[in-house]
């Protein structure tokens, strides 16, 4: 038991306050001072740049926040509506630039008809299919493209308007041009696809006859009316709905032009009355940003101190117990 003592009381080690504080106020002060000093700049540089960087600034509240995202979103909202709206005004202008159909003359419109009578051979009703087939195959057909191989056939095509009767079994075409020629043209170009057509029918139910039943030529004045008048041999065949009004057409797409241009107005206006937040809050002035610089300066002061007072205890001790060894 008297061996264990004596190894414990061996192991003991004897310090002095007075020397440590000597050894680590006196001998070592240099290091205590500079990592003192290492710490304060370090410190105070950090929340120095932070807090400077910061001046007349400071984090927004939840409700502040909200407000200036629902104005930017609202703006930004605007802006987009405002560039699709573009684009669609570029197309509607390529159209009116481009369109045979817009820029002919309202007061001079050049104009075919062309009226075909589906009979069956046999005396029966007429297959409400083999109609839509004609009407169809018209409208989507290729020969729009070799009218014009200047002009985009998608406005050679708008030239010619298809519609039938499934009552009386009859297709009525009107065609409208800018001049007699073109009027001409589409016209034999139509009756060639028809013939066409119809031989392909008649190869899988000869049933079928169809037959050019009237066709006629002339000009109308549709700029101040969005009627057509037809002669008098048509009147009672072809209804307005069953003609193309140039002047219905211009008047749409010039409307479609205002009503554009009106949205953007409109959107330009909501812009010009839209309010920025502009919150008025308390800003960080530049004493503030001193103030804790220098707070963050002695903090890093008094950690250095700590620092360098904990790592020389430990350096005493150490040194103390190599000198009993």
């Amino acid at each position: 038991m008297s061996e264990n003592n004596d190894s414990i009381s061996s192991n003991i080690i004897t310090i002095s306050l007075k020397d440590m504080n000597r050894y680590i106020f006196k001998e070592k002060k240099k290091i205590v001072i500079i990592l003192m000093l290492i710490f304060a700049i370090l410190f105070g540089l950090i929340r120095g740049v932070t807090s400077f960087r910061n001046v007349g600034k400071i984090p927004a509240t939840k409700e502040e926040i909200a407000s200036e995202e629902t104005y930017r979103q609202t703006k930004q909202n605007y802006l987009d509506d405002i560039d699709k709206t573009n684009e669609k005004i570029a197309a509607e202008t390529e159209y009116q630039q481009n369109s045979v159909l817009y820029n002919i003359d309202a007061a001079n419109v050049y104009r075919g008809n062309l009226i075909y009578s589906i009979l069956p051979s046999d005396g029966s009703s007429v297959n409400s299919e083999i109609i839509s087939s004609y009407v169809s195959y018209i409208k989507n057909a290729d020969f729009y493209k070799s009218i014009d191989e200047k002009t985009d056939a998608k406005y050679i095509r708008e030239l010619v308007l298809v519609t039938a009767d499934v009552q009386s079994d009859m297709i009525f075409i009107s065609i409208v041009g800018d001049t007699e020629d073109l009027v001409s043209k589409l016209s034999k170009a139509v009756q060639k696809e028809m013939g066409e057509k119809t031989a392909e029918i008649q190869k899988a139910n000869s049933n079928y006859q169809i037959s050019l039943i009237s066709e006629a030529y002339y000009t109308t004045n549709d700029s101040v009316s969005s009627s057509v008048n037809s002669p008098d041999n048509f009147g009672t065949t072809f209804s307005n709905g069953e003609f193309i009004n140039v002047f219905s057409i211009k008047k749409t797409h010039n409307d479609t032009m205002t009503g554009y241009n009106n949205v953007i107005a409109a959107d330009n206006n909501a812009l010009n009355n839209l309010q920025d937040p502009n919150i008025d809050i308390e800003k960080v002035q530049t004493s503030d940003a001193a103030t804790a610089t220098v707070k963050a300066a002695v903090e890093g002061l008094l950690l250095g101190f700590i620092l360098a007072f904990l790592i020389l205890m430990i350096r005493y001790c150490h040194g103390k117990e190599k000198e009993k060894n």
